[in-house]
């Protein structure tokens, strides 16, 4: 399974994949098993991510975020398994590698016991051929025992097929079987140069190694050809193996390098005095958008890529930590306006059947300046309040329209048109008595004394002066009624 398969994997095909690499019979699954656990835990984090930042924009609480996997538990149990599983197998291979180092060093120990014995050594022959099926029986040994081992064995073989002087024939006999084999595992090595994953040809190769080192020498003659053609085959895999890694790590400083400039990007997105639900969402979308690009990025040494995302996801938590604490804010705000208005709302309407039109129209100016000062919220949240408040006053203002232009102000107009009258002729009855003051002051000067024209006109003045007095007490007996009827009408 190569990585880029890995990667297409969904939770339920990961989940499938490892119960049956845990139910197989095959050796050597230990790599799947922690493939498949890093791909699973790396997807979970990324769902995690992304299910925590949408509910973090919709308005939730990061603190309040619950995330749950439905395929954690049975991948849990599926590893759990596994671990019981990987546990007896190793104890059974502690046990075998044991069992094969005590019959490879029994192995040992009678080969040297021949090769101090040169005298029988024609007749060991036999022996050493059956000492060789053994070792190759007995099975694989522990890494750390297993050069010693390999090193004694391959110098005792040597030493006997070398030094000790035994039958040509067998000799070359045993050689040529070598040769066979060895030839084997030179054409098996130069077919992995086909083998398009570069970690499974690692491992084949190291596995050809290791053969290679357990059979048994060949001719003199054809030994350094025979290696060289070996070694050449493990170099075209050895280089292209490095050149693999090369390019990954070429990839990883890629990716190393744009996950840090997403870092710094994120990072300068300033949003402290982000005053309004539009410039919110517009930061929001810039996120989200870096974000995604953060997925698409390559894969990276694990040290580095996980502390990049640390400080990726730490300015990311920062960024909907202070638009969940504006949002937050916001809707106290606005609980607070809408409280406020409501308040206004239920004065006004407490005062709008008042019939103190004077006080009362005071107090609506005050109370219709007040809701201005308020401040806005969405229309639909206090669209019913605004409608309340005017039709309050709306019905206030009309009844006073009404009660001003009804029977009351047409009794005022007669009373206005009567004053006026009064004042009409208390100005022109004023002017007369002028006129006749000085009619009788002249006749008064040039006539004698007892004129019964000056009397008569003195007599029709103290009338006319009775008269204007009379006026003059109508028409501020009259004035002082209208201004207690406009006081009353105001109150």
């Amino acid at each position: 399974m190569d990585q880029s398969s890995e990667e297409r994997l969904d939770f339920a095909a990961i989940v499938e994949r490892l119960k049956a690499v845990v139910e197989s019979t095959e050796d050597n699954v230990h790599q799947q098993v922690v493939g498949l656990k890093n791909l699973f835990y790396k997807l979970q984090s990324e769902e995690c991510e992304q299910t925590k930042n949408e509910f973090v924009a919709n308005g939730g609480n990061a603190e309040d975020f619950v995330y749950e996997n439905s395929y954690e538990s049975q991948f849990k149990e599926l590893l759990a398994a596994y671990k019981t599983k990987r546990t007896a197998e190793l104890a059974r291979r502690e046990a075998a590698q044991e069992r094969a180092y005590l019959l490879k060093k029994k192995v040992i120990d009678d080969l040297q016991t021949i090769v101090d014995n040169q005298d029988e050594v024609d007749k060991a022959f036999p022996k050493v051929r059956e000492l060789q099926q053994t070792w190759r029986d007995a099975g694989d040994v522990a890494a750390h025992q297993y050069n010693e081992l390999i090193h004694r064995y391959q110098s005792l073989l040597e030493q006997f097929y070398d030094f000790v002087r035994i039958s040509n024939d067998l000799r070359d006999l045993d050689f040529k079987k070598n040769l066979d084999a060895k030839t084997a595992l030179c054409e098996r090595a130069e077919e992995l140069d086909k083998e398009p994953r570069m970690n499974v040809a690692m491992q084949k190769l190291q596995s050809l190694h290791e053969q290679w080192r357990e059979i048994g020498p060949v001719a003199r003659s054809e030994r350094e050809a025979l290696w060289e053609r070996f070694k050449a085959a493990s170099t075209v895999i050895n280089k292209k193996h490095a050149a693999f890694y090369q390019e990954r790590k070429n990839e990883e400083k890629i990716a190393l390098q744009q996950k840090t400039d997403l870092c710094e990007r994120i990072e300068q997105i300033e949003y402290e005095n982000v005053s309004s639900r539009k410039e919110w969402d517009e930061l929001t979308n810039q996120i989200t958008a870096l974000q995604a690009e953060w997925k698409k990025t390559g894969y990276s040494a694990r040290k580095q890529a996980n502390e990049l995302y640390e400080r990726f996801r730490n300015t990311c938590d920062a960024f909907f930590a202070a638009k969940n604490a504006y949002y937050r804010k916001a809707k106290d705000d606005m609980r607070e306006v809408l409280a406020k208005k409501a308040e206004l709302v239920e004065k006004a309407e407490a005062l709008k059947d008042s019939k103190a039109w004077k006080e009362t129209t005071r107090k609506f100016i005050e109370l219709q300046n007040e809701w201005k000062t308020v401040a806005n919220v969405a229309r639909k949240k206090s669209e019913s309040l605004s409608v309340r408040f005017k039709a309050a006053a709306d019905a206030f203002f009309a009844e006073r329209e009404k009660a001003q232009n009804g029977p009351e102000k047409a009794l005022r107009d007669k009373a206005v048109s009567k004053i006026d009258k009064l004042r009409a002729e208390y100005n022109a009855l004023k002017s007369d008595i002028q006129t006749r003051e000085n009619n009788i002051g002249f006749l008064s000067t040039s006539s004698k004394k007892d004129n019964p024209l000056v009397e008569q006109m003195q007599a029709a003045l103290d009338k006319s002066k009775a008269r204007l007095d009379t006026l003059y007490k109508e028409i501020v007996e009259l004035e002082k009624s209208l201004r207690n009827n406009d006081e009353q009408n105001q109150q």
